[in-house]
């Protein structure tokens, strides 16, 4: 079981996200109840002045107070240049991993630059997947891309690649989104499968040899082992 710790300052958004999602089970009171969880102002008493002085922790080069912790949940938008470069430091220098989530962030990115960073916007962050995510982190030590693509997150990321390297290929007009988000997803499973994905697909030719390499990858992962 790994210690983790969530840093949000913005409670009434957790509630409202959540509760989203509550249809399923009481979510709410589940995230509060993780043994391996340590919710910073856990009852909601600080104010924002109080919480600008927390996140200013960040900016001190020292953060021995956090190598408690395996695993650490922040609100980007808190966090200065300077506290970026430093967290930067600290969880390459003491193997640890990090999830960012901001309601300015848009899509997921994943890079493993000396040590695991997954970020994400607030709404995708605030899930079900969440709440599984810490269950299974109850008995063994998952991974936080479960966060955002659920249990079977290889073989969703695989099935995603595929759906927008066909929408690219039958777009009528250069589609510069759609691109940047296939740019972004092709690391993310390179890094996960430890494969090297075909890296062009200018060519008819060179689209049917991804499509086969991925219809093979996905084959794979949706057999049990």
């Amino acid at each position: 079981m790994h210690k983790i710790v969530l840093i949000e300052n913005r409670k009434d958004r957790l509630e409202r996200l959540l509760e989203g999602h509550s249809a399923r089970r009481d979510l709410i009171n589940k995230l509060f109840n993780f043994d391996s969880l340590e919710i910073i102002d856990r009852e909601g008493k600080f104010n924002s002045d109080q919480w600008d002085e927390y996140f200013l922790k960040f900016d001190q080069e020292n953060l021995d107070e956090f190598m408690q912790y395996d695993t650490l949940f922040i609100h980007k938008s808190k966090i200065s240049l300077k506290g970026h470069k430093n967290i930067d430091e600290f969880c390459r220098n003491n193997g640890k991993s990090i999830v960012y989530f901001s309601g300015g962030l848009t899509g997921i990115t994943f890079i493993n630059d000396g040590y695991p960073c997954l970020s994400m916007n607030s709404s995708i962050f605030y899930s079900f997947r969440l709440i599984d995510f810490l269950e299974a982190n109850s008995k063994n030590h998952p991974n936080i891309m479960e966060i955002a693509y659920g249990k079977k997150w290889q073989l969703s990321n695989l099935l995603k690649l595929k759906y927008l390297i066909h929408q690219l290929i039958f777009s009528s007009e250069l589609n510069i989104e759609l691109e940047t988000e296939i740019e972004d997803l092709i690391p993310i499973i390179e890094d996960s499968l430890q494969v090297q994905l075909p890296a062009d697909f200018e060519t008819e030719n060179d689209r049917n040899n991804l499509m086969i390499f991925l219809d093979d990858l996905i084959r794979q992962k949706m057999i049990p082992a």
